[in-house]
């Protein structure tokens, strides 16, 4: 089940964490729309606000840290995919909309030639091309997929000849915003899907309900047009071919699901700390830190969590996000 697609911003930056008080992110909600004149708010201010409240009351207190401010109806749209989300006929509940162009000049440098097909290691491409590009780091909680599908987008537009390097390409980026039942491995499934029909996630983020629902956003590449017609098909056939993973009965599992299973276990990708070298920060989140490392001569992405909030939940979506990987 689908919702009409929509045109604008998935979040704005991060709240620096020092100043951010979740109530005083619904009170900012509320007041935009108050004075907006926002139809509901303004006809039942007092019923408004309990709705604002009990959607805020449901989510990790990480959520309001993605709110923005200028895209307050976002919150509105989060309540009607949980609501959607409700009735097991319409899981899971998806909502696709355009962001933005990114544009992507690549700089005169060196040839990046291999003798392998044009694929070029990563920490040659790093040292010897450079692209300009300007990343959309609008959801707080960095993953490492986010950085892998980056990298690899990159990798793609150096791959190719040198008149078209000589190019300004225009990389279209969408939005998908995902509810369903909460479930283990949830975000593994949603990821597959989203890479089964060829897009790159930028960027991702999960929240989880208090009464068993999941609020799921991706931010993603890999779609050549702005218009979302083809990718609400392209989602719903992805859907289809994996059914039996969202209806919960006896079906045979699909390809993605045998994919899933197939992962590699924590022991598979242990490594050798003495060997990686933790350079500076990336990224700050509301459970840990993002690190550029090198590992073996390969750049790397390291996410270090923080004691105080490390727990079972964030172990395990950790782990998912490795199997994907």
């Amino acid at each position: 089940m689908d919702l009409t697609e929509g045109v604008g911003e998935s979040s704005s930056p991060p709240r620096s964490f020092g100043s951010f008080s979740n109530h005083d992110v619904r009170n900012d909600v509320y007041n935009r729309f108050i004075e907006s004149g926002h139809e509901e708010a303004v006809s039942n201010p007092e019923l408004f606000r309990e709705h604002i409240d009990s959607h805020f009351n449901r989510l990790p207190a990480s959520y309001g840290l993605d709110v923005n401010m200028d895209k307050v109806e976002d919150v509105l749209l989060h309540q009607k995919l949980l609501a959607m989300a409700k009735d097991p006929e319409r899981r899971p509940v998806y909502h696709i909309r355009f962001l933005e162009l990114i544009t992507m000049t690549p700089i005169p440098r060196p040839a990046c030639d291999t003798d392998d097909g044009g694929v070029v290691p990563s920490q040659k491409r790093i040292k010897d091309c450079t692209i300009e590009f300007e990343p959309c780091f609008k959801l707080e909680d960095l993953n490492l997929d986010v950085r892998k599908s980056s990298k690899d987008m990159e990798e793609r537009y150096h791959s190719g000849d040198v008149s078209r390097r000589q190019e300004v390409s225009h990389v279209p980026i969408h939005e998908f915003i995902f509810s369903t039942v909460d479930k283990p491995k949830l975000l593994s499934q949603l990821s597959a899907l989203l890479s089964d029909i060829g897009l790159n996630i930028r960027e991702a983020h999960v929240f989880s309900t208090t009464d068993g629902y999941s609020l799921d956003v991706f931010v993603v590449d890999g779609w050549p047009f702005e218009d979302t017609d083809g990718l609400y098909k392209a989602m719903e056939e992805a859907i289809a071919r994996s059914e039996g993973s969202w209806s919960g009965s006896s079906h045979p599992r699909s390809s993605i699901d045998e994919a899933l299973a197939a992962g590699a276990k924590p022991g598979d990708w242990e490594i050798d700390r003495r060997l990686l070298k933790i350079g500076e920060s990336i990224a700050a989140g509301s459970s840990g830190d993002l690190y550029h490392g090198v590992y073996f001569g390969q750049d790397v992405a390291i996410k270090i969590f923080r004691s105080e909030q490390l727990n079972d939940t964030q172990e395990e979506e950790f782990a998912q996000e490795v199997a994907i990987l």
